[in-house]
């Protein structure tokens, strides 16, 4: 198989840079996000511009009043690190 080709008669083609759906086209990024997804069915762009899917913010939580899932108003500025960076 080589890229950018279809096996048989699969639907799913997959590229360099994408993958091709009968109900969406995505595109990744060069470290993997996704960066476009286009609903065929709409001609939507689901990823905003500039923007990017599957981009994970990690921060510790440390609670003022609970042990767990107690997020306080500063954990925005508390998350300075990016694991997509």
């Amino acid at each position: 198989m080589t890229k950018g080709s279809r096996i048989g008669s699969s639907s799913f083609c997959v590229c360099e840079t994408g993958v091709e759906t009968p109900f969406a086209s995505v595109g990744f990024d060069a470290i993997g996000r996704i960066v476009t997804l286009i609903d065929k069915a709409t001609g939507r762009e689901i990823v905003r511009s500039h923007g990017a899917l599957n981009t994970f913010w990690l921060g510790e939580d440390i609670p003022e009043a609970w042990d767990n899932w107690d997020i306080d108003r500063d954990q925005c500025t508390a998350s300075a690190w990016r694991a997509a960076n």
